[in-house]
């Protein structure tokens, strides 16, 4: 597989990982945790942590304009509606402290959080897991 990591970042303790190939958000995890322990797709704990992501999205090669087909664009962040409690959660454990939903999140099977590249203050939308999106992952500095 080529690997296709357009840069890292290191802010905070963490490292953050831009990845332009287009992944199933369950792929995207699963890639994500290569990297080593604690390595996940990113979760997002302050207004900072979440400038800081779409500064890197912003970076990547955004062709958006060409490919209106790609689901809404966006990219997937660690966030997935867990089935049983039917609540939102980080797929690295962490808390739920932060939040900024672009839209009321719809709570159906296979729901994922994808961060949007509006500027505007509410970056994140839920779509289908399955989709694919290219990915930022987070890992332990």
């Amino acid at each position: 597989g080529q690997e296709m990591g357009l840069w890292w970042l290191s802010l905070g303790g963490h490292c953050y990982g831009y990845f332009g190939q287009e992944l199933s958000w369950r792929r995207a995890e699963t890639f994500c945790r290569r990297f080593g322990a604690g390595a996940h797709l990113a979760s997002v704990h302050s207004p900072g942590e979440l400038s800081t992501i779409t500064a890197m999205l912003r970076s990547g090669p955004c062709d958006s304009d060409e490919d209106e087909d790609s689901s809404r664009g966006g990219l997937w962040i660690g966030l997935v509606l867990s089935l049983q409690s039917q609540r939102w959660r980080w797929s690295d454990g962490s808390k739920m402290d932060y939040g900024s939903w672009h839209q009321a999140p719809a709570a159906e099977k296979g729901t994922c959080a994808a961060l949007q590249d509006t500027g505007d203050l509410k970056p994140w939308f839920s779509d289908s897991c399955a989709k694919r999106k290219p990915f930022v992952c987070k890992c332990r500095a």
